[in-house]
């Protein structure tokens, strides 16, 4: 099931009694994420750069031993981070986004710090987690923080594998909501896939976002669609909709 914007809103019927699935179709068309807060759990954000400045309201960086720290100032080494903030904060303006970083130096590291950073993520009471990364290992651990997530009324947004043939958690939970990259030219154009593990497919092929250097690249992958839903997603948030609310508005969209 796919979406594509309408071109305007000039029945004067529809703005006099609107549906829901109409409000919801403005809710996605004029929403900037307004009341929004936002974590995204990546690989640190590098908000030096203009196009950045003054977007992230706090910086984190997850630890071993289940430990994490507040950071006065932001950093990617990477640049992965980055791209994603930068798209979360060109679709939704309003938005209050947080980051919390979560690199490490080895896979095992980067799982504990993942699921150190998704725990925090949790604690801090973000409505919406971007985690555009994942692991084929530790789902016992991460569903259980996904199920936490879901008795919140927190909704993650996960990126799925590139590999089609791969599961990679926390995309491939039924309590998340997983992604995967499309060819879509819409940058808030989606594709709904109603019983699959991984649901929707966004825009993810040559995205264009910058880098922390202030250069600009063109980034693919399901990483990279990820802050796309993630954004929808807030554009679509309501105080105690939950990710069970998310879904039925992404499935109505989603219709032809």
């Amino acid at each position: 099931m796919s979406y594509q914007r309408p071109g305007s809103w000039g029945d004067a019927s529809l703005l006099l009694r609107p549906t829901r699935k109409q409000r919801w179709l403005r809710q996605w068309q004029n929403g900037d994420g307004r009341g929004v807060r936002i974590g995204i759990v990546d690989t640190g954000v590098d908000d030096r750069i203009p196009e950045l400045q003054g977007a992230i309201h706090s910086h984190f960086a997850a630890g071993l031993g289940g430990r994490y720290r507040r950071v006065k100032k932001g950093g990617d080494d990477i640049g992965h981070g980055t791209a994603c903030a930068w798209i979360l904060k060109s679709l939704v303006p309003a938005a209050e986004l947080h980051s919390i970083r979560v690199i490490g130096r080895s896979p095992q590291e980067k799982v504990e710090r993942l699921i150190v950073g998704l725990r925090m993520a949790l604690d801090q009471g973000w409505p919406v987690i971007n985690v555009s990364l994942g692991t084929p290992g530790s789902r016992d651990i991460l569903e259980e923080l996904a199920e936490e997530a879901k008795r919140r009324g927190q909704i993650i947004v996960a990126a799925a594998s590139n590999d089609p043939d791969r599961e990679s958690y926390p995309a491939s939970l039924p309590q998340v909501i997983g992604v995967d990259a499309s060819s879509l030219e819409d940058r808030l154009g989606f594709r709904y896939r109603e019983g699959r593990s991984i649901e929707v497919e966004a825009h993810g092929i040559y995205v264009e976002a910058p880098r922390p250097d202030g250069s600009w690249f063109h980034y693919t992958g399901s990483s990279f669609a990820c802050p796309h839903v993630a954004a929808i997603v807030a554009r679509l948030w309501e105080p105690g909709i939950g990710s069970v609310g998310i879904r039925e508005k992404l499935a109505a969209l989603g219709s032809p």
